[in-house]
């Protein structure tokens, strides 16, 4: 799979972000410390693991842009 090549987290690190949330342990703001992205970033994350599951995770600038979603 390709990364934007600013991210700072590959989806795995993003799952564990949003898993350590969701379990809760770890604040949104520890989260985002541990793991070196923005609260905002964090956010996003642990609100599309929440939404959509591990597939949400996936970063969409890598996605196809004629792919369906």
């Amino acid at each position: 799979m390709k990364l934007h090549s600013n991210a700072k987290l590959t989806p795995k690190g993003r799952l564990a972000l949003a898993q350590a949330v969701k379990e809760g342990r770890l604040t949104l703001n520890a989260a985002a410390a541990a793991f070196k992205v923005s609260e905002r970033t964090a956010r996003k994350w642990a609100q599309r693991f929440e939404s959509e599951g591990p597939a949400g995770l996936q970063a969409l600038s890598a996605l196809c842009g004629r792919c369906q979603l």
